[in-house]
């Protein structure tokens, strides 16, 4: 079970990953020509994380580089 302060930390990354994500993203794809309901939906869509951030937090943790609670922050982002 995540510890409070793991849920703590996913809740701000996550946060962070869809408030500055999504506008970066949408006002790239404007510029690149697209309208303004295309460009937010993709920036909606690549403000997501993926399963490679499992898979590179979980190779990180198999090498001692991060701990098992820094993987529980991943993995609650990504979920």
């Amino acid at each position: 079970m995540p510890q409070p302060v793991e849920l703590l930390q996913a809740l701000v990354f996550a946060t962070v990953i869809l408030v500055f994500t999504t506008p970066l993203v949408a006002i790239v794809a404007e510029r690149a020509g697209f309208s303004a309901k295309p460009a937010i939906e993709t920036g909606l869509l690549l403000s997501q994380t993926s399963e490679l951030s499992l898979v590179v937090a979980l190779q990180g943790m198999a090498a001692g580089h991060i701990s098992p609670g820094t993987f529980t922050v991943v993995a609650l982002v990504t979920a």
